[in-house]
């Protein structure tokens, strides 16, 4: 009789052990915290990833894939894309220098990644991790649920405008939503809604989180024939009339201010 009653009283005990724990739920500050300890952790990455737009007239859907390693190091290239012009661009940046490279017209822009005109995907992707951290620091989160998504148990948080934020994070004023794998702490997909804006969506299909990347990835090839321009030397210069002067090589012409009266008359 004794026996029977340790019997029942340790299995009470397990069951107020677990439902204890069940209680006890993530927050949305832990899971924000835990996402920045994987970004400070990472040294490199690799990912194939889908993103999905339809913000003010822009309709376009891509695949990419990615590779990124601290500090600076990035490289990104589309794999399927509903325009067929896109297919195959690619942006790397080596920590000093970038290239963004369009098959299509067999062009290679060089430059400063941010000075380096690219399509609304690509500048999406670029420090996909950062950016979604950088958000999810300065809303108000919400962990509204938990989802599978590509396979992987994820945790679901919705974000909004802080009332005191200064920062313009949401255009439109629409509401973002993300989904955080419970295991790796990464965000496996974001989504923005906004009415008037717009929305867009991105998903991550695979990832690797310090794969040991070579640095070879984010080093740029320029293919056979293209054309190379320097972001640079096609921003115009300003220059003074002396300046102008001394390079044209030849006497300028320059109104004076009585001819130029006679002509607004």
């Amino acid at each position: 009789m004794k026996t029977r009653k340790w019997i029942v009283l340790s299995i009470l005990l397990v069951l107020v052990v677990v439902l204890a724990g069940c209680g006890k739920r993530i927050t949305a500050e832990e899971i924000i915290d835990k996402m920045q300890e994987t970004v400070d952790s990472t040294q490199d990455a690799h990912a194939v990833v889908t993103a999905e737009v339809n913000v003010q007239g822009i309709d376009l859907s891509v695949r990419a894939e990615l590779w990124e390693k601290t500090p600076d190091k990035f490289r990104a290239e589309v794999l399927e894309a509903s325009q067929a012009s896109l297919v195959g661009t690619t942006l790397v940046h080596d920590g000093a220098n970038g290239w963004f490279y369009e098959p299509a017209r067999n062009l290679v822009t060089v430059g400063a990644v941010e000075d380096l005109d690219t399509p609304l995907p690509q500048e999406v992707l670029v420090g996909l991790q950062e950016i979604i951290q950088h958000v999810l620091n300065a809303a108000d989160v919400e962990l509204v649920g938990e989802e599978t998504v590509a396979g992987r148990q994820a945790y679901k948080l919705e974000a909004s405008p802080k009332e005191d934020s200064t920062e313009q994070l949401f255009p439109g004023n629409g509401t973002a939503t993300v989904w955080v794998d419970k295991d790796q702490w990464i965000v496996l997909k974001a989504a923005y809604v906004a009415s008037a804006f717009g929305q867009g969506t991105l998903e991550v299909q695979s990832f690797e989180l310090n794969p040991g990347l070579s640095g070879d990835l984010f080093a740029f090839e320029v293919p056979e024939g293209a054309t190379v321009v320097d972001v640079e030397a096609q921003e115009p210069v300003l220059l003074t009339l002396d300046e102008a002067r001394e390079q044209a090589g030849f006497p300028l012409l320059v109104p004076g201010a009585s001819a130029w009266m006679k002509r607004s008359r």
